[in-house]
């Protein structure tokens, strides 16, 4: 949302020697990602679903940019980690799961998926603003359910961590 600020706050923090990383989506265009990536260390890349409708119905956006930027941060060789938060009935499919396999194993970094078991703790700061919470009654997710998850992004070659 404010690229121009990022990237100077980044380039101040590098020019003091502190250890940066960037927290994203990667929705934005590859010529300011680009330049943002340049001054930092590392990138905690989120990855809420790797096929285009389900991605879409998620989050209102296309993921087309999103994995573009994913490749390419690949190929300028910026280290990075894939964050996939795990919602239940919504991202958790073996048809997603193995989607999200085959498209990451491609890549040629040494890089960790860490898996995020769901968590409802923003429902009530929505009630409190009056707002719908489009996750409905969902419950938190416990990290035993997500064992399988790992097991089969595992099987990819995938280096896979629960958080």
């Amino acid at each position: 949302m404010q690229p121009k600020f990022a990237t100077e706050i980044f380039k101040m923090c590098q020019e003091q020697g502190i250890h940066t990383v960037l927290d994203t989506t990667g929705y934005c265009k590859w010529e300011i990602f680009s330049e943002i990536i340049r001054y930092v260390d590392l990138v905690y890349f989120d990855n809420k679903c790797i096929i285009p409708e389900q991605h879409m119905k998620l989050t209102g956006v296309d993921n087309g940019m999103i994995l573009t930027n994913l490749k390419k941060m690949d190929e300028v060789g910026k280290p990075f980690s894939v964050r996939m938060p795990i919602i239940p009935s919504l991202n958790d499919s073996e048809e997603i799961l193995q989607a999200t396999g085959e498209f990451l194993r491609e890549l040629k970094s040494n890089f960790t998926v860490f898996l995020l078991p769901f968590h409802a703790y923003g429902a009530s700061k929505y009630e409190r603003l009056d707002l719908t919470y489009k996750l409905g009654k969902q419950k938190n997710l416990g990290k035993e359910k997500l064992e399988p998850i790992k097991n089969i992004l595992e099987e990819y070659g995938l280096k896979v961590q629960l958080q």
